[in-house]
Formats: structure tokens, C-alpha cells, sequence
């Protein structure tokens, strides 16, 4: 049997009741994202007509971790799904890219790996100065506009 007190070093089995790294996914979580997040990214992706390589080198976000992604196997944190969805988007306007990129988030679902508070208060600043200065206009059917707004409704952004 082997010692699972020692440390975990390269190439020996890991303990499998023990945690997972950050960001590492398990279990029916692993399931749900490669059903969920891995086939709705890599369908943007074929849609903008670019393998893994080309995505990578345009986002900034290893080959590594687009893989990984497209398995099911990391979650996200929303700086690399930001940086996904401006790749994706390269060529269009802004809100396009904030609109893949909050379908992005959506798809992740519980599994985005959240950010600090400090950026949470930063995104709650943002979207009440987009609401102040009716940046975006709600428009039916606009899935950006309808999370934004449904978000600043439940209250979930204290500005």
C-alpha cells in the first residue's frame, strides 16, 4: 500500500480522498463541465474558424489550459474566460465580446472559480455606471442586457 502521509512527488499515486488542487475538477462537476462549458467552447471556437494553437497565441491562455477546458477538467476563472471570448470575438464590437463572455460564465455556471473581493466590487462599479449611463440599452432578447439588468434587480452588485 502505498504511504499516502508522504508528500506527493511526481510520478507517485496521489491520495484519492485528498483535496484537489484549485481550479482541478472531480466527480459529477467534471461531468457537468465536459457536457457543458468544453462543447459550447469548442464549437465558438470551430466558429471562428481556429484550432487550439491559434486560440491560444491570439487569447494569451496556454494550450494547456484550452485543452483542459474543453475536457471538463479546470475550471475557469473569468479573467480566462474574458480573454476567450475577446479571441472569439476578434473583429467585432465590444458588446459581442461581453456577450460570449457572460454566455461563457453562464455555461460554467457554479463551477467559475470566483474572484476577490476587490474585483467584485470593481465589476459592481462598472455595471452601475453602464446602468447610470445607459450604455447598454435593455432590448428584448438581448442575453447581455437581460443577465446585467437581472443581476442589478436581485441585487447581487451593491454599487
Amino acid at each position: 500500500m502505498t504511504d499516502t502521509s508522504a508528500p506527493h512527488a511526481r510520478g507517485t499515486p496521489r491520495d484519492p480522498s485528498a483535496t484537489p488542487k484549485p481550479g482541478v475538477v472531480v466527480g459529477a462537476e467534471r461531468d457537468r463541465l465536459a457536457a457543458t462549458l468544453g462543447p459550447f467552447l469548442a464549437v465558438e471556437r470551430t466558429r471562428a474558424g481556429l484550432d487550439i494553437p491559434a486560440l491560444a497565441e491570439r487569447s494569451g491562455v496556454s494550450i494547456s489550459t484550452i485543452r483542459r477546458l474543453e475536457r471538463g477538467v479546470q475550471r475557469p476563472t473569468s479573467n480566462v474566460l474574458w480573454r476567450l471570448a475577446k479571441a472569439l470575438c476578434a473583429g467585432r464590437d465590444q458588446r459581442a465580446i461581453v456577450a460570449l463572455h457572460v454566455r461563457l460564465e453562464v455555461v460554467a455556471g457554479s463551477s467559475l472559480r470566483d474572484f476577490s473581493k476587490k474585483k467584485h466590487q470593481q465589476r459592481a462599479r462598472l455595471v452601475a455606471e453602464l446602468a447610470a449611463q445607459d450604455a447598454v440599452p435593455v432590448v428584448d432578447g438581448d442575453d447581455f442586457s437581460s443577465y446585467v439588468f437581472g443581476l442589478l434587480v436581485a441585487g447581487q452588485f451593491d454599487a
